[in-house]
């Protein structure tokens, strides 16, 4: 599987979908299609993208697996 991945201001985005302005196409529309959460314009296309966060690190009381099996 080929994830495209894009970089504006300092921001990591997943792209989705790329589709030709010229379609016409209902932006707010298809984002809520697409769950994606920018819409970007460039060279005659939009890119429809979803925020990659930061990653957080949870602290979770419950066993690993590995742990439950071996009990």
């Amino acid at each position: 599987m080929n994830i495209q991945l894009i970089t504006i201001k300092d921001d990591l985005y997943h792209v989705i979908r790329v589709i030709p302005e010229h379609t016409g196409i209902d932006t707010n529309l298809f984002r809520g299609y697409t769950n994606t959460t920018n819409v970007f314009r460039k060279d005659g296309m939009f890119w429809f993208v979803r925020l990659i966060e930061e990653a957080q690190i949870i602290e979770d009381e419950q066993p690993l697996i590995e742990e439950s099996l071996e009990s």
